[in-house]
Order: structure tokens, then C-alpha cells, then sequence
């Protein structure tokens, strides 16, 4: 606007200063329009400009003119120079996450809702909910001592970090989350979140933990407490070793391998459930489930089995297992010898032999199960 020195395009020099000013505001108590108004700053200058230069020297210039043409693209790349530095400064402000180091940080909510933060080596002490309503967060070598510290928070990144015991319920209503080589003492903790993974993570006060979650992944995770991973669905489990009764109730779409779980009353009343190559101890295994699948898994369990609606075992071993199969429609493949069956309701049961086979007429239809074994006892 200097080379020209027009008055109409100096005032819409400013005019554009004047809505970035405004945008700046909407951005103080919107971050989500961060993206857009980046897109925003890149193009709307210089359409804007372009139409004011238009207005000002009239038409279109045709290629018979290209003193004028080379007059307005001097003015246009002129005036893109000044506003560039704005962009620029936005752009940093956006994109350039702020470090926190070594810090000892107390009283409630000291973080409230931060954004594009990387924390290191900090240490979140006496004050509730830290990091409530946080997003886009990296945490390396800290720690959390006081309770809520990750609710309704989004795309967390965690690393080399501890939760102590007092900092139970710690993430609540969190999606998009990845915690790596932690250890979690607290219990209750990741309830209702979207999108979790764990990685080399030992939680050993789980109880009540992994209650309703969605899309979850589980790498090499030891786990203590009971009532695990209650009513969540969308699971991938590997490498998880588990001390805790009345897990997995009520999950739905989960896979787990090479697994350990010492665990009463595990996979109630669960639904599309598939297990490979894991090791399985607890009575009244997986009652009242649907779509029970144990692949390559050695089960040791008093009345495992029982009330399922469509169970498949593939070349597994029972040991110390009784009363297997009650009111279960059942195809197993079982690579030893079975204990006791007791009333299986259909389906097909192939064993090394069966210790005491009882099918009570009464209460089942013998007819609807077939059973081989390829010993006698």
C-alpha cells in the first residue's frame, strides 16, 4: 500500500489487520478453529488484496499490457511480505509445543485445559485434576501423586512415568492415549477412554481398572486387582499377565495372546472373546459368555466353561477341570484327558478320554452331543 499510496488500499491494508485481530480473540476461547484460521491467513490476504488491486486499477489487465501486470504483481508480492510475518507468528504459536522441565507443580487443576505442552522430569504433587481438559500433551520421567490427574483429555502421549497410589481415578473420559514402560499404582484408573494403548506397563493395584473403554491395546501389561477390563469392547491384548478374579465381564470384540491369567470367574457373560496360546486358571470360566473361542490355551478351572452360547476350543489342554461344559453348545478339541463333563446341551467334545462323562436325560438331550475320545477310562 506505500507504492501505491491509494487510500482505498491502505484501508484494507488495516481492514485485514483488524480481522486478524478478531481471529486472534476467537482463537483465546476456540482452539479448535487453530487450523483453520491458519488456512485462513494464507489465502484470504492475498485474494482479498488481489480483488482490492483489481477494483482499484479497474479490469483485468490482458497480456498486451505487462507494465501494469508486472505493477500489480509487484504491489500483490509486496504486500504478501508484510502479512507474511504474521502467519508466521501464528503458525508458531500453533504448531510449536512449549516445554515444561523439572518442575514441582501443586494445587488443583494447575494445567488446567494446557495445549501442545511437552513436559519433562515434573512432578504433579498435592492438587486435584492437574491436566483436566488437556490436549495434545507429551509426558516423560514425571510423576503424578494426587488423584484425577488425565480427565476428558485428548491425544496424551506418556512415557517413563509413575502414578502413585493417591493418584487413583487418574484417567477418566481420555481418548487417544499412549502409555509406555509406566508404572501405575493407583487404582480405578482409565475408565471410559477411546483409543488406548498400554506398553510395558505394570499396574499392581488394578482393581476396578479399564472399566468401559473402547479400543484398547494391551502390550506386555502386568496387572493386579479384581474386576479388570469390565464392559469394555474392541480389546487386542498381548503379553498380559493377570492376578485378579471377575475379569473381562461383559467386554465384546477381544483378542488376547500369549497371556497368563490367574483369574476366578473371568469372561462373564463377555461376547466375541478369542484366546491364543495362553494359560487360564479360575473357577466358573467364562459363564454365560457368547462366542467363547480358546485357541492352543491350557485351562485349569472347577465348572469352566459352563452356560456358553457357541464355545470353541482348538487344541487345548484341561487340567484339573470338573463338571466342564454344563448347558454349553460346545466344540472343543481338547489334546488330553477331560476330568468330568456334566450335561453338556450339543455339540461335538473330541478328548484324549473322560473321567466321568454325566448326561443326564432329564435335563438334556444326550442325542444333540457327540462325543470321541480316543481312549477309555
Amino acid at each position: 500500500y506505500r507504492r501505491t499510496q491509494n487510500p482505498r488500499v491502505t484501508k484494507f491494508f488495516y481492514g485485514i489487520m483488524g480481522s486478524q485481530r478478531n481471529q486472534s480473540r476467537k482463537l483465546e476461547i476456540n482452539k479448535t478453529s487453530q487450523t483453520q484460521f491458519i488456512l485462513w491467513m494464507c489465502f484470504v490476504p492475498f485474494q482479498s488484496f488481489y480483488k482490492a488491486l483489481l477494483q482499484n486499477y479497474g479490469k483485468q489487465k490482458t497480456p498486451q499490457q505487462p507494465f501494469d501486470i508486472l505493477k500489480q504483481e509487484t504491489i500483490i508480492g509486496n504486500s504478501m511480505l508484510l502479512v507474511l510475518p504474521i502467519i508466521l507468528a501464528q503458525i508458531q504459536e500453533v504448531f510449536v509445543m512449549k516445554e515444561i522441565r523439572q518442575q514441582f507443580l501443586t494445587g488443583e487443576r494447575a494445567l488446567f485445559q494446557g495445549a501442545d505442552l511437552k513436559i519433562y522430569d515434573t512432578i504433579f504433587d498435592d492438587g486435584e485434576s492437574p491436566l483436566k481438559e488437556s490436549h495434545n500433551i507429551e509426558l516423560r520421567n514425571s510423576m503424578f501423586k494426587w488423584k484425577y490427574p488425565l480427565w476428558y483429555s485428548d491425544s496424551i502421549s506418556v512415557k517413563d512415568c509413575t502414578w502413585f497410589d493417591m493418584a487413583r481415578a487418574g484417567v477418566w473420559y481420555t481418548n487417544h492415549m499412549v502409555v509406555e514402560d509406566c508404572a501405575i499404582e493407583a487404582p480405578k484408573n482409565f475408565r471410559r477412554c477411546e483409543d488406548l494403548t498400554l506398553s510395558h506397563v505394570s499396574i499392581p493395584n488394578a482393581e476396578e481398572t479399564l472399566w468401559n473403554c473402547q479400543d484398547v491395546v494391551l502390550n506386555d501389561v502386568m496387572a493386579k486387582g479384581d474386576y479388570f477390563a469390565m464392559n469394555s469392547k474392541d480389546m487386542k491384548i498381548d503379553g498380559l499377565t493377570l492376578y485378579g478374579n471377575y475379569s473381562f465381564d461383559g467386554v465384546k470384540n477381544v483378542e488376547i495372546k500369549n497371556s497368563k491369567l490367574l483369574s476366578k470367574d473371568a469372561f462373564w457373560n463377555s461376547e466375541n472373546v478369542t484366546v491364543y496360546d495362553s494359560f487360564i486358571s479360575g473357577e466358573y470360566l467364562g459363564w454365560n459368555a457368547k462366542n467363547l473361542t480358546l485357541i492352543g490355551c491350557t485351562i485349569e478351572s472347577l465348572q469352566g466353561m459352563c452356560y456358553i452360547d457357541h464355545l470353541v476350543m482348538k487344541d487345548c489342554k484341561l487340567i484339573n477341570t470338573t463338571l466342564a461344559f454344563e448347558y454349553s453348545t460346545v466344540d472343543a478339541q481338547i489334546t488330553n484327558t477331560i476330568d468330568s463333563v456334566l450335561n453338556p446341551t450339543s455339540g461335538e467334545i473330541r478328548a484324549k478320554s473322560i473321567g466321568k462323562l454325566i448326561l443326564e436325560k432329564d435335563k438334556i438331550d444326550p442325542s444333540k452331543t457327540k462325543i470321541i475320545c480316543e481312549e477309555t477310562v
